[in-house]
């Protein structure tokens, strides 16, 4: 995913499927500092308007003193969702505590997930 022009990838993801609520979180974190966490409702192939109320998506980066950007639109989309594995994409504009907004784009994630 890039934010503030820089490139962010990761190598660590964490994912659990409540399967009897059809919720999934998923995280992935970026070095010591910093993650984004995406949390989805009704999980399904298909498109998750961020404003909607059925997914919600944060990123969280700074070594000194935390900046923590929480989704007020955008989307996520899956394309697929198996027993094993989810995979899809996601961009979002998200807000800190100032209310001060940044972009966070072509950010993407395929893993396994436990239940």
């Amino acid at each position: 995913m890039k934010f503030g022009g820089y490139l962010y990838t990761s190598t660590v993801a964490n994912a659990v499927y409540n399967k009897i609520q059809n919720t999934m979180s998923i995280g992935g974190a970026f070095g010591s500092y910093s993650y984004v966490n995406l949390v989805l409702t009704d999980v399904h192939v298909g498109t998750f308007d961020l404003s909607g109320g059925n997914a919600s998506l944060s990123f969280q980066t700074g070594a000194n003193g935390p900046d923590s950007y929480v989704s007020i639109s955008g989307s996520v989309i899956i394309t697929e969702f198996t027993p094993a594995v989810i995979e899809g994409t996601f961009q979002f504009t998200g807000v800190d505590s100032l209310n001060v907004s940044r972009q966070i784009t072509e950010g993407q994630f395929i893993t396994s997930y436990t239940m």
